[in-house]
C-alpha cells in the first residue's frame, strides 16, 4: 500500500519562525502481525500490528519526545491514588489497577480523574460501593462501567426507601421494577375461554 505523507516543521530562529513543509513518500507494508514503514526501499519503523476494538492505539515510551516523557504535570499517580484512597479502600484499590493496567501510566490519567469525579457528581459512598463490585469481578475499571453501576446502586436504593423500611435488596442483586410498578399481569390475564376479557 502506498501512502503519501505531507510535514509542515516550524523552525525558530532570532529573526523569528520560519515555516518549512516537507513532502515524504512512504510505503506501508501490512502482514497479519507487523506493520512496516519503508522509504527509499528501507524500513524505517516496523510494529506490531493491533487486532481487537477499533481505534486502540500503542504507544512505545522509545518513541516518546524527552520533554513528554519527563512531563513536569501536577498529576502523578500518587495523587490520584492518594485522592482515591481518601473516598475509600475500593476506590483506592480500583484506581490503583487502573493505574497498573496501562503501559504508559499518563494513559489511565484521564479516566483516573473521570472516575474520581464521580465521587463529586452523586457521592464518595456511592462511589465506594461501585469500585467494591469492581474489585469483585478483578477486572482494570472503566469510566462507563463504574458509572452504571453508580447509577444502579442508587435506583435500587431508591427502590428499597419506596418499598418500606428495612427492605433492602441484597447487595448486587437484581432488582425487579415491575412488582412495584403495577404493570404485571397474572396467567389469568392470558387465558383463552370461556371467562371474561380482561
Amino acid at each position: 500500500m502506498l501512502k503519501l505523507l505531507n510535514f509542515r516543521c516550524t523552525r525558530c530562529s532570532e529573526a523569528g519562525a520560519q515555516s518549512d513543509q516537507f513532502i515524504l513518500h512512504i510505503n506501508i507494508r501490512l502482514s497479519d502481525s507487523r506493520v512496516t514503514v519503508m522509504s527509499g526501499g528501507e524500513a524505517v519503523a516496523e510494529h506490531a500490528r493491533l487486532r481487537g476494538r477499533k481505534g486502540q492505539y500503542s504507544t512505545l515510551v522509545e518513541h516518546m519526545p524527552p520533554a513528554h516523557a519527563a512531563m513536569d504535570s501536577p498529576w502523578s499517580p500518587e495523587r490520584f491514588s492518594s485522592w482515591a484512597h481518601r473516598v475509600g479502600p475500593e476506590t483506592g484499590e480500583a484506581i490503583d489497577r487502573l493505574l497498573d493496567s496501562r503501559p504508559v501510566v499518563e494513559q489511565a490519567f484521564v479516566p483516573a480523574r473521570n472516575i474520581l469525579g464521580l465521587s463529586k457528581s452523586y457521592s464518595p459512598q456511592l462511589l465506594e460501593r461501585a469500585c467494591a463490585r469492581a474489585n469483585a469481578l478483578g477486572a482494570a475499571p472503566s469510566y462507563t462501567a463504574l458509572k452504571n453501576a453508580v447509577l444502579a446502586i442508587r435506583a435500587a436504593d431508591a427502590d428499597a426507601r419506596a418499598s418500606g423500611p428495612g427492605a433492602r435488596p441484597p447487595e448486587g442483586g437484581l432488582v425487579d421494577r415491575a412488582k412495584s410498578a403495577g404493570r404485571l399481569r397474572g396467567a389469568d390475564a392470558y387465558r383463552r375461554g370461556g371467562e371474561a376479557a380482561c
